[in-house]
């Protein structure tokens, strides 16, 4: 986007809120003249790689989807607390819309019984902690969310979902919680029948994902669908619920994933030399950390 609001550059074939790689990214900032003079300028050099500069400008801007692959321990745990602050909001939003409800529907209530309500079901609700950098996980993630871990970013990403291309995946953080929800399940759907198998490791992070969403989409896209006659939360609860008994994997399951650990770095052992006139020392070691499983934003 330019100063005036609109966009300088396009995705050919992209559908609102698709989910993109960034080899992709790179390819279309290969064909936007503006964005080959500003890279010219930022890395002063006529004949920059544009994957390196594309991949290094969406990692700084990017944050996980998933909560346990930005914070640390302690971050978590003021996660859980924030959650259980908006399951307590959630509440009182539920009790509040039955003020508004028509005149002779048995669940409408009057303001006063709302607060009385409330008061009885509800309670106090807490006032979550702050976070601290030391709650989040190496990268950019406290310089994007701050201490009320409020989204600054521009990309969602998924970092235990490879591409063909090698290269990290990511959403356009401006879209709302349906909007990622559809891209993510079509992203599954594409991994599932087309790209991988029908137990394809990578099926399971992004059915967390959606797990870590229906929150979300209860409290925004409850409604009936006109074209569906069905509310998309439900819809997508459906989905989750479907597809993990299929992977034999509860809502809890979901909902409890964790990243694979890294590969532990091995020593290969000295074995015994034939004896000379200068010793070379011990033997370094060689093997590296798998890149497969190494952490990319």
């Amino acid at each position: 986007m330019n100063d005036a609001g609109t966009p300088t550059a396009r995705f050919p074939n992209v559908k609102e809120g698709e989910i993109l790689s960034v080899a992709r990214i790179a390819d279309e900032a290969r064909r936007d003249p503006l964005f080959q003079e500003a890279g010219e300028v930022y890395r002063d050099d006529r004949a920059f790689d544009v994957l390196a500069l594309v991949t290094e400008l969406v990692a700084s801007e990017a944050v996980p989807a998933l909560p346990i692959e930005c914070y640390k321990p302690s971050g978590l745990l003021k996660r859980k607390q924030w959650e259980r602050t908006w399951e307590l909001q959630r509440a009182e939003d539920a009790i509040d819309a039955r003020v508004n409800l028509p005149d002779g529907d048995p669940e409408k209530i009057s303001a006063d019984e709302a607060a009385r309500e409330k008061q009885k079901t509800v309670g106090d609700i807490p006032v979550p902690p702050k976070y601290a950098q030391a709650d989040f996980l190496p990268g950019p993630f406290w310089r994007l969310r701050g201490k009320l871990d409020v989204p600054k970013e521009r990309f969602v990403s998924f970092p235990h979902v490879t591409t063909a291309d090698g290269t990290a995946l990511v959403a356009w953080a401006g879209s709302d919680h349906l909007q990622l929800a559809k891209a993510v399940s079509g992203l599954y759907v594409d991994i599932r029948d087309r790209q991988g198998t029908q137990d394809d490791p990578r099926l399971f992070p992004l059915l967390a994902v959606l797990v870590d969403l229906l929150p979300w989409l209860k409290q925004y896209h409850g409604a009936i669908d006109p074209e569906f006659g069905i509310s998309m939360a439900d819809s997508f609860a459906s989905f989750v619920a479907t597809e993990g008994q299929r992977l034999g994997k509860s809502i809890s399951d979901l909902a409890a994933w964790t990243p694979p650990p890294k590969a532990k770095r091995a020593k290969k052992a000295a074995g015994k030399r034939p004896s000379n006139k200068q010793s070379r020392g011990p033997e370094p070691a060689e093997s590296e950390e798998d890149p497969s499983l190494s952490r990319s934003p």
